[in-house]
């Protein structure tokens, strides 16, 4: 009961940490995949920010260079308001600006702030540009060159954002200002795979926290400041990696930044982490309705075995109920037939004692010598019921000991050690039912008891063997003296040859005499199946 209790414990044990092992080992490849994708996107951006860092150096580069060619044709000129062939410098001006990236437009803006020449027009507009952030730095900062921020441009309202240089005068004063504008979409997220290049953001910020260019960027966002976000409590350092909600348009992204040490912008990359994760959740909940299957399934598995479990154990309990009950019949029983073999043996000793007083009474000493026989034969048996009782046996009997016990009782009986007669005995351990011990026990008592009348005349010494085993599945009993033989008038007239017959019939054995160098009884008995 406790057993089979403790087995259904440690069964639901082992379910419990099976399911454990088994969702804490999707759980552990969940946390891998969600690392590895993570750190994947991290490199990822990492790379495109410093593509990103190239692309922006390169540009502004470029700028720089642009600028200072038109700066050598205005001198070559002699000043921005010495320009007498407006049309020439236009084409100039536009054969330069075809080869800037992003679709650049080179303006040359005089001292007082009006339209030159322009490569994307000619004749100039009537524009009023004293109020923006790039000439305020010229006219009066004194910047040589300046990057402007995303903003509307004066002629046409695009949104643009700039490179400028200062064009000074012979005294080195302010003369004007060569421009160039640029498509804010310059660092499109073109660098990102397909299933990030969607929502993936690239820019190029000032360090003050505007926006210069934004892939994508929407016209509420142009202007906007935004030195409180993250990524410019981070450009202390040089370059790195950051996850935050975007200041922008409020998007939890993956960003990597580079600060540009010429020029003073830091770009960056991004991409949601919803994207990065896009693929691992779908994986995550793909293989979340197999592994619920199949633990629904061993749920209900272990529900059947705890069900069927307790089923058996309620069986176990009625085998046990019914099991105690058989041993405790089976131990009345065996009380019993302990009690009915001590009142046997009892009864067969009174029945010795009295044939005993019986034969004092007579003075034939044929007539006392048969009592005594039948005395032995009643003993013999008697020993058979007190090895029986003795050994706690309802049935079986130890035939080695029973023998042992015997040969020792009939050699004292007739005084075998004081007549000279040396009794051997070997009996291998052999185990007899009870209808073939009592005949067994008439054989050898009776054929022991002719060896010690009738093999040791007075004066004779000799030894009796008396031995018994098993071989081939028969039992094999042997008594052997080394007496004169027996005599052909006792093999025909002797009484206890007939009953020798008839016990031997009655264990459907068979037996015979020899009487070379003394008489041998051989008695064969067939195992029973």
């Amino acid at each position: 009961m406790h057993r089979l209790r403790r087995l259904e414990i440690l069964f639901l044990l082992g379910a419990i940490l099976f399911v454990v092992a088994v969702v804490g080992i999707r759980l552990f490849f969940l946390w891998r995949d969600h690392g590895e994708a993570m750190e994947s996107a991290r490199e990822t951006v990492a790379d495109v920010a410093s593509v990103l860092e190239q692309y922006a150096v390169r540009t502004l580069e470029v700028s720089d260079i642009t600028t200072r060619m038109v700066n050598l044709h205005i001198g070559n000129e002699g000043g921005i308001l010495a320009l007498a062939d407006r049309y020439r410098t236009h084409r100039f001006l536009d054969e330069i600006a075809d080869k800037l990236p992003a679709n650049g437009i080179i303006w040359i803006v005089d001292r007082f702030g009006r339209l030159v020449a322009a490569s994307d027009r000619y004749p100039g507009l009537e524009v009023e540009v004293t109020e923006y952030p790039w000439w305020r730095a010229h006219a009066l900062g004194g910047e040589q060159t300046y990057v402007g921020r995303a903003a509307p441009m004066p002629a046409d309202g695009e949104i643009r954002f700039t490179f400028s240089r200062k064009v000074p005068d012979e005294q080195g004063e302010f003369h004007g200002v060569i421009l160039i504008f640029f498509e804010p979409d310059l660092v499109q997220g073109r660098f990102f795979s397909d299933e990030l290049a969607g929502n993936a953001i690239t820019g190029m910020y000032l360090r003050n926290g505007h926006i210069v260019a934004r892939s994508p960027l929407r016209e509420d966002q142009v202007g906007r400041e935004l030195s409180r976000a993250p990524l410019f409590s981070a450009i202390g350092r040089s370059a790195g990696t950051y996850r935050a909600e975007s200041a922008v348009d409020g998007v939890d992204r993956l960003v990597s930044f580079r600060r540009l040490d010429e020029w003073p912008v830091v770009v960056a990359a991004g991409v949601p982490v919803r994207d990065v994760l896009s693929r691992w959740r779908s994986e995550a909940w793909l293989s979340a309705v197999p592994l619920s299957v199949a633990l629904l399934a061993f749920a209900v598995l272990t529900w059947v075995a705890l069900r069927s479990g307790r089923r058996e154990r309620a069986k176990y309990v009625a085998l046990q109920s019914a099991k105690h009950e058989l041993e405790q019949a089976l131990a009345d029983r065996q009380i019993l037939f302990q009690e009915v073999h001590h009142r046997v043996k009892n009864n067969l000793q009174v029945t010795s004692s009295l044939l005993q007083m019986q034969a004092a009474r007579f003075e034939d000493p044929a007539v006392r010598s048969a009592f005594r026989e039948t005395q032995d034969r009643l003993r013999s048996i008697g020993l058979i019921h007190e090895t029986l009782y003795q050994a706690n046996k309802a049935t079986n009997v130890e035939l080695s000991s029973y023998l042992q016990r015997l040969v020792e009782g009939l050699s004292a009986t007739y005084g075998a050690a004081d007549r000279g007669i040396d009794v051997q005995t070997d009996f291998a351990p052999v185990t007899v039912k009870l209808d073939e011990a009592v005949p067994l026990a008439l054989l050898v008592n009776e054929v022991l008891t002719n060896a010690f009348k009738h093999a040791f005349p007075a004066g004779r010494r000799g030894t009796v063997k008396v031995s018994a085993r098993r071989a081939g599945g028969n039992l094999h009993v042997t008594v052997r003296d080394d007496g004169p033989g027996m005599p052909e008038s006792t093999k025909k007239n002797s009484l206890g040859l007939g009953l020798i017959d008839a016990l031997v019939q009655q264990l459907d054995g068979r037996y015979r005499f020899e009487t070379r160098d003394g008489t041998m009884f051989h008695l064969e008995v067939p195992g029973r199946q």
